[in-house]
């Protein structure tokens, strides 16, 4: 019973995600049937972790009839103003050829794996356990969001500033479970996962051949790193998912120039702000692409179709930010009442912590055993091609993963430890790798077998 109220969950999720998704997408066969099914499950989880935090403040209860009713005539206007605008296929399919077969039986088998691991054991992890688990649970058990919630109950919890896309979404599965289970709850993480891999798919087959696009997608699919943080209960996952895609639509959108694809960057990258700080950090990296893509392409219309995308994310991200800075919430390690000009001038004093980060770095470069030879080829290709690196398309992808590598080894610079950081550096670096590992695939998938070679931005 429960899992086909697991299952019910899931389908309701799709549902409002298809119901907005439609709406967004105004071009007629703007996407296929599994794409559009996979982006939905995102925006879905999405859209209803914002809604209970809007609930917050119109202090109403996180009941199952209160969550959904607020959808229906959402669903009813996408149905009724739809253009067909998720088709059933993208018109005429060559047969899968024996490559293809074993690749795609590869990723369904790596997919099944990552699922029945995540059923093994139930949410277990500490930072799965004190940091969101707990979140949800006093939310659930509330049955609202508390009123002091963000004042006094949340400040005994780890980083009372993490965002709370990843509790809320737990407190969605919770609802319909009508109880909390530790262990069905982690089936969202291996769920994003499978929908991760059916976008990235479908959106490299934009650029490359067929063959192609099951090559990489199966590179994706069986990094260790990547896929053992599926099953762990982690938002490192999510945080990939959200900010990966996104940025990938924004790519599309300077390429195609759609509409449709900048709204979907800009719902995505705004999840990404909702789902960790480093999302926050990630937009500006986008930011920074856009401006990059302007210099080139500076024209008013398209001026204003970027503010659409910096608009929704802004309205994504807004709920979340006005809780955090009206109450104070800070990080646990990076206190930013405190952080006036002194601490900046500070990172000149810690400049014996740039070789640590560099060890570290390259630890995960070079490190087989986390990320297979992912990284390896990546900064192989990148010195055999750094003049094309940074020329055409592949700039933009080039120059987000030097800028969140340069960003988060910034961070590491700035927190306040007295004596040595390796032990924060060794423990997280691993981690914030996930975030864009997707985008170096991406960049590999490009740079082997380019459509648009003839035709950059």
């Amino acid at each position: 019973m429960e899992i086909s109220l697991l299952l019910v969950c899931f389908f309701v999720t799709i549902t409002i995600g298809w119901s907005v998704l439609n709406l967004v997408l105004r071009e007629k066969g703007g996407a296929v049937l599994l794409e559009g099914l996979s982006l939905s499950f995102g925006i879905g989880m999405g859209a209803v972790a914002i809604e209970m935090l809007i609930f917050y403040f119109l202090r109403l209860p996180l009941s199952l009839i209160n969550l959904v009713l607020p959808w229906i005539p959402v669903a009813l206007c996408s149905f009724i103003f739809s253009k067909r605008t998720i088709t059933l296929n993208s018109g005429a399919r060559a047969k899968l050829t024996l490559f293809e077969k074993l690749l795609l039986a590869g990723i369904v088998f790596q997919v099944a794996l990552v699922f029945f691991r995540a059923f093994l054991k139930p949410l277990e992890s500490f930072d799965s356990i004190a940091m969101y688990a707990m979140r949800s649970k006093i939310i659930f058990l509330g049955g609202m969001i508390p009123r002091d919630f963000f004042t006094d109950i949340t400040l005994r919890i780890p980083n009372p500033d993490y965002p709370l896309l990843l509790p809320l979404v737990e407190v969605w599965i919770y609802t319909f479970l009508g109880s909390i289970n530790d262990l069905l709850v982690k089936a969202v993480f291996p769920a994003y996962l499978l929908s991760f891999l059916v976008i990235f798919f479908s959106l490299l087959k934009r650029v490359i051949s067929r063959t192609g696009a099951f090559l990489f997608t199966f590179i994706l699919a069986t990094i260790p790193q990547f896929v053992n943080f599926a099953t762990v209960g982690y938002t490192d996952i999510i945080l990939a998912y959200y900010y990966s895609i996104g940025m990938i639509y924004l790519f599309l959108w300077m390429k195609g120039r759609k509409t449709g694809d900048l709204v979907i960057a800009g719902l995505f990258s705004g999840f990404a702000a909702f789902t960790k700080n480093e999302g926050i950090m990630l937009f500006f990296v986008n930011i920074i692409l856009l401006l990059l893509y302007f210099v080139k392409n500076l024209d008013r219309e398209m001026l204003k179709k970027a503010a659409v995308y910096v608009l929704v994310v802004a309205l994504i991200a807004a709920p979340w930010a006005f809780i955090r800075f009206s109450n104070g919430l800070e990080n646990d390690l990076l206190k930013f009442k405190e952080m006036g000009a002194e601490r900046f001038v500070d990172i000149f004093k810690r400049l014996d912590r740039i070789p640590v980060i560099l060890y570290e770095y390259q630890k995960q470069f070079f490190g087989p055993k986390k990320w297979n030879i992912v990284w390896i080829l990546f900064l192989g290709l990148f010195v055999l091609n750094i003049k094309r690196a940074f020329n055409g398309d592949l700039k933009y992808f080039s120059l987000s993963i030097f800028l969140i590598l340069f960003f988060y080894g910034s961070v590491y610079m700035l927190i306040p430890v007295d004596g040595p950081i390796n032990w924060y550096i060794a423990s997280g670096v691993s981690r914030l790798f996930i975030h864009f590992v997707p985008i170096a695939v991406f960049w590999l998938a490009l740079l082997c077998g380019q459509k648009y070679c003839k035709d950059d931005i």
